[in-house]
């Protein structure tokens, strides 16, 4: 059999060690299946198990997790229905087993009408469907699952005799075959010799097991414990009920363990003969369809793709086969649909960081994308699986089908109203009932996950929580009445509380979508909010024509925000988050132009809200949220008539002024009070004083000549924070045109300018959620940094994002001295390094060396020399205060969040961004990104840099990219130190210009604590980053401008040899010698090209030319041979000996 291929021969270690190996890769298999990097049929196949197996035993297990992976969510459009009569539905056995768990097959098959019918390939109604019964059967064992769970009911019945225990007692005599037999420990021979002997047994019984009468002791002991094994030995035997029935033996311990594996092992027994009754169930309905002429076999489509691009692509390209043919057939049938609850199957694709265009070998770009292009626009023939069963299911059924396909891990079903019934089913108890908390943990399970369908997930949350608030307070018209105020609250706050527990408040990034949905429904139902004359709500009736409608606070909708305003009130990341909701909500409108009633009832209901949440109706248009309702009135043609309407009481006269009359006044100021964000206007001798954005202002005048002007000063103002909404505005002032004008308001209201104090760290999410607004793509933020306009007057108005290195430093470019004036602020850098950014640090370095020349500084500790020594010492200590909120500790992780951000967004274009590109944008966000919080209040700043020290992730060397010295990911605490080594090669840059002029002196630099600092950072050893740059042989200049040598210690030593006369005598003669040979050496061990020049200065200049000599000789004695061949005479060697002295001279001269 083994020559035959039956069976495998081998070892029973090594069986045992392939069965490990088995039972791994089944287990790996479903935790990929789980994350989405699996199909169900690539689960299936390589973890051996069948579709009715895996659903049994997901269905009854006890868990917060849904059973099946859950696909990407989009809110449900009211009134959306799924026309499928007629229609022609491709899927799964998967999806047939799960509508016959749902009771809702038959469903299906008169929704599709006579017309209709399902379709499903051959190779699963072979393998899955009808195979699946007969292997399924196989497997389980019904002689042994009844004998298991006979041997679970003996133990179960026997209550007086038997205890259940954890370990043997103390005067219990142990019962077990491993072991000798002492005193204590009997074995299980021992023990039925002794009840033969003792009459309790029947000797002819034993005598087929084999036990020998002779080994019997002289007295039963009365408690004792049997341990599994022995268990197991005497129900294979038949003599367990016997050991039990032993009136002698009074007290039998048996350990919990063993009952536990017991009923483990009849569970396993259950849920096999389930599994096979739900396979026959599937195979019985879909044949019975088939004769019917209901089902449809068909062929599986043939797909064309490369082989993979290596050979551990091989189970990829297999899964990547399986799943385009799904497409396939779409493309071969026009007007079929497609049906599937697997995410991968649904989604034509796995999860994960690799796709198509990795694992398989294209020959060309041009094969890829026709592959690519074969498959697109079939996404509207792939139908949601929740979706539809949810229309299929009874309206008596309709909530438990809800709640069903939530915990098999199809969230989208559940809608406000579900949600709200969830809560109303325990009213005393809300949704803190288990039930409840249950259905909402799954529900948000992806959201608390790193699967790619949490952002989804978080848009589906946030809707539908904000649905169910409303429906709560102002209830559905026509069809549900609000519940109690009381309940109300509570339900809302438990729904808001959960909002904000699965992300971080203080990063704002649910809660304002929480709030933004709330705010869009109150759009939607402007009348909620309102009353009649008479102060009678509209609630339930529409106002008839010439009724009055006034918008009040008691009111549905009212009672609604001032429940938010108190869950809001004294909380600031939940103000700021409010804040922030409406300018999105602002923003989301100003995507349409909208008529003018619209526009009107959607201000009004806006104010109303604002009013209530904030205690106030202030009349500053410039404060926020007010300033966003303000441009709400210009998504419409008739801007003037909304503003008038809302008007407000002088404190000072009583006298009453419009929005309009204060963008108005606005718009007179000069040029000069409009090129910042914020302008006033005086009213009533100057006792009054309002203030207004300046765009929304201009907006408010005419167009002429004088608004162009002001909106191109404006524009040039705002570039720095959004060269975007720049761009828009100068495009306004030059051309002016309608839809001009459309473009710059909606750019104006979506644009992170407006939100500086509300959203201090924003783009961290960016990419996450695909926001319905502002950026949705990387091209939103290169024009949000102004990288796509080249050589104009915005691009100039853009403050330069300096770089360590060459950017830095260009101000010295053609050898150029600082003027005097910089030296203060450079000393004012260095004496609060850990205050600065590492760009600062470098041109701070150079020009306080530089600044040197001009003459000694006041004090010695005002030296150049003793700032460095204190900004070195402080930089080391800073390094190691992790959890400081310090510019050392903020800067590296603030650029690894940018980068983490510029990747995430450039994962959406089909052509791969350059990693310079990513690197040059991700220094590009950093700086906009840094001077935006430096605009901030200090309290709130503050904030922002606390949650920055808490919650980033630490950066990953492993992403660094080979070749660029500056890429983020090399940042960070154990890696390699930015700041640091930016400070000592700006010092030493300073040094090299320094040397030029005629007022060096060579021991202008010299200090006992510098020198003492650098010698301390030698002994440090070089970090795994900095290992590896060195190995790599980083070029000078590196790709983003990094002109100097990486590691500290290089640095360090060169500064050292070269500023502190005598430094190179200090060293022993060793480490001198050293230096020297590996300055003329070759390989990884010879000294970089900066490192050199230092080491040969400073030899010559501490008098150390005979080893400078002696290390040349002895590596050009090592290449004699070609010197031979191109030199015969030693005329050359000595003319190289006489340009090293040149060098030396002329060094110590300058």
């Amino acid at each position: 059999m083994i020559v035959e291929g039956v069976v495998w021969g081998g070892s029973f270690d090594h069986g045992v060690e392939a069965l490990r190996a088995w039972a791994k890769l089944r287990t790996q298999a479903h935790a990929a299946w789980r994350t989405g990097m699996f199909s169900f049929a690539a689960l299936r196949r390589t973890a051996a198990v069948e579709t009715a197996d895996v659903l049994e035993r997901l269905l009854v297990r006890s868990s917060a997790e849904p059973v099946l992976v859950p696909p990407f969510l989009r809110p449900r459009v009211a009134g959306e229905t799924l026309d499928v009569t007629g229609q022609v539905i491709l899927l799964g056995d998967l999806e047939v087993h799960l509508l016959v768990e749902l009771e809702l097959w038959r469903e299906l098959l008169d929704r599709l009408g006579p017309d209709g019918h399902v379709a499903i390939f051959a190779d699963i109604w072979r393998e899955h469907v009808q195979a699946a019964v007969m292997r399924l059967t196989a497997r389980n064992d019904r002689l042994a699952h009844y004998r298991v769970a006979r041997l679970r009911d003996l133990l179960d019945r026997t209550t007086n005799k038997i205890e259940w225990v954890s370990e043997p007692g103390p005067h219990a005599v142990v019962v077990s075959n491993n072991g000798p037999d002492q005193d204590a420990r009997w074995s299980l021979e021992v023990l039925l010799a002794t009840l033969a002997g003792r009459g309790w047994l029947l000797r002819d019984e034993l005598e087929p097991l084999g036990i020998d009468i002779e080994r019997q002791h002289s007295e039963l002991p009365d408690h004792v414990y049997l341990d599994e094994g022995v268990v197991e030995d005497l129900w294979q035997a038949e003599q367990l009920e016997n050991v039990l029935r032993c009136d002698a033996i009074r007290r039998v311990e048996v350990a919990r363990s063993t009952r536990q594996g017991i009923v483990a092992r009849v569970e396993i027994h259950e849920l096999g003969a389930k599994a096979v009754e739900r396979a026959k169930r599937v195979r019985r309905v879909m044949s019975e369809a088939l004769d019917h002429d209901r089902v449809e076999i068909v062929e599986r489509p043939s797909v064309d793709l490369p082989p993979p691009a290596a050979r551990h692509w091989t189970m990829f390209h297999q899964i990547a086969t399986e799943l385009r043919s799904w497409r396939q057939f779409l493309v071969e049938r026009p007007r079929a649909l497609m049906l599937s609850a697997d995410h991968a199957t649904s989604a034509g694709s796995t999860r994960g960081p690799v796709g198509l265009a990795q694992t398989l070998a294209w020959t060309s770009r041009d094969q890829l994308e026709r592959a690519l292009k074969a498959h697109q626009g079939l996404g509207e023939r792939v139908l949601d699986f929740a979706e539809l069963v949810a229309e299929l299911a009874p309206p008596t059924r309709s909530f438990e089908t809800a709640i069903d396909l939530v915990r098999l891990g199809f969230s989208a079903a559940l809608e406000p109203h579900h949600i709200l019934d969830l809560g109303l089913q325990h009213p005393e108890l809300g949704l803190a009932a288990p039930r409840a908390k249950r259905v909402l943990e799954q529900y948000e399970w992806p959201a608390r996950t790193n699967l790619d369908s949490l952002a989804s997930t978080q848009f589906h949350v946030c809707h539908n929580y904000a649905g169910a608030i409303w429906l709560a307070w102002c209830g559905d018209t026509g069809e549900r009445e609000p519940v109690p105020d009381a309940f109300a609250s509570s339900f809302s706050s438990a729904l808001a509380q959960r909002v904000a527990d699965l992300a971080a408040e203080e990063l704002c990034q649910l809660n304002w979508r929480l709030f933004m949905w709330l705010q869009i429904t109150a759009i939607q139902s402007p009348l909620c909010g309102a009353v009649d004359e008479h102060g009678v709500p509209y609630v339930g009736r529409e106002p008839s024509p010439g009724d009055r409608v006034l918008f009040s606070g008691d009111t549905p909708a009212g009672r609604l925000w001032a429940w938010l305003g108190s869950w809001i009130e004294g909380n600031l990341a939940r103000a700021r988050a409010w804040n922030l909701a409406l300018q999105h909500t602002v923003a989301f409108c100003a995507g349409w132009r909208h008529d003018h009633i619209f526009v009107r009832d959607a201000l009004a209901s806006l104010r109303l809200a604002v009013a209530i949440v904030g205690r106030s109706d202030e009349p500053q248009l410039a404060r926020r949220p007010l300033c966003h309702l303000v441009l709400l009135a210009f998504t419409c043609d008739q801007p003037r008539e909304v503003l008038t309407m809302h008007r407000f009481a002088s404190p000072v006269s009583g006298q009453h002024y419009s929005w309009w009359d204060v963008l108005q006044g606005v718009s007179t100021n000069d040029i000069d009070s409009l090129r910042h964000g914020v302008a006033s206007v005086l009213f009533e001798d100057g006792l009054l004083s309002l203030s207004a954005e300046v765009p929304t202002a201009l907006l408010a005048s005419e167009p002429s000549l004088r608004r162009s002007e002001a909106l191109t000063a404006w524009g040039h103002a705002v570039a720095p924070l959004d060269a975007r909404l720049a761009t828009a505005a100068v495009r306004l002032a030059e051309v002016g045109e309608h839809a001009d004008i459309k473009a710059f308001i909606r750019i104006l209201a979506e644009s992170p300018a407006r939100s500086i104090d509300d959203d201090p760290l924003g783009p961290s999410g960016w990419g996450i959620a695909g926001d319905v607004t502002f950026p949705k793509n990387l091209e939103d933020v290169v024009q949000l940094l102004g990288e796509d306009q080249p050589r104009t007057s915005i691009q100039a108005a853009v403050p330069t994002a300096w770089r360590p290195g060459r950017s830095c430093l260009s101000p010295f470019e053609g050898g150029r001295r600082p003027p005097p004036e910089l030296s203060e602020r450079a000393r004012a850098w260095l004496t609060a390094s850990t205050g600065e950014l590492s760009s600062t640090l470098m041109f701070g370095a150079a020009v306080s060396v530089v600044a040197q020349l001009d003459g000694p500084p006041a004090t010695p500790a005002d030296g150049a020399a003793e700032l460095l020594a204190r900004a070195v010492k402080a930089e080391r200590a800073a390094a190691q205060q992790r959890e400081t909120a310090t510019t050392a500790q903020l800067e590296w992780r603030l650029l690894g969040l940018a980068k983490t951000v510029i990747v995430r967004l450039s994962r959406d274009r089909r052509s791969e961004l350059p990693t310079l590109r990513v690197l040059e944008l991700s220094w590009r966000l950093f700086w906009w990104w840094w001077r935006r919080l430096h605009l901030m209040p200090q309290p709130a700043r503050a904030a922002a840099f606390d949650c920055l020290i808490r919650r980033t992730e630490p950066t990953e060397l492993g992403r660094a990219s080979e070749g660029f010295v500056l890429d983020p990911d090399r940042f960070g605490p154990g890696k390699w130190n930015h700041r640091l080594a930016g400070l000592l090669a700006g010092a030493r840059f300073g040094h090299e210009l320094a040397t030029q002029f005629a007022e060096y002196q060579p021991d202008m630099f010299a200090s006992a604590s510098l020198e003492a600092e650098l010698v301390a950072l030698l002994a440090e050893d070089p970090t795994t980053a900095e290992r590896a740059l060195r190995r790599s042989g980083q070029a000078t200049p590196s790709p983003l401008g990094w002109l100097h040598d990486v590691t500290i210690r290089d640095l360090a030593l060169g500064l050292l040899l070269e500023t502190q006369p005598g430094a190179f005598s200090h060293l022993s003669r060793l480490q001198r010698n050293s230096l020297l040979r590996r300055s003329f050496g070759r390989g990884q061990s010879r000294l970089t090209p900066h490192l050199r020049r230092a080491v040969i200065r400073a030899a010559i200049r501490d008098d150390h030319l005979s080893e400078l000599q002696w290390a040349f000789q002895r590596s050009s004695t090592g290449r004699r041979p070609y010197l031979a061949r191109r030199y015969p005479t030693r005329h050359y060697r000595h003319r190289r000996y006489s340009v090293l002295e040149r060098a030396g001279r002329s060094s110590s001269e300058g």
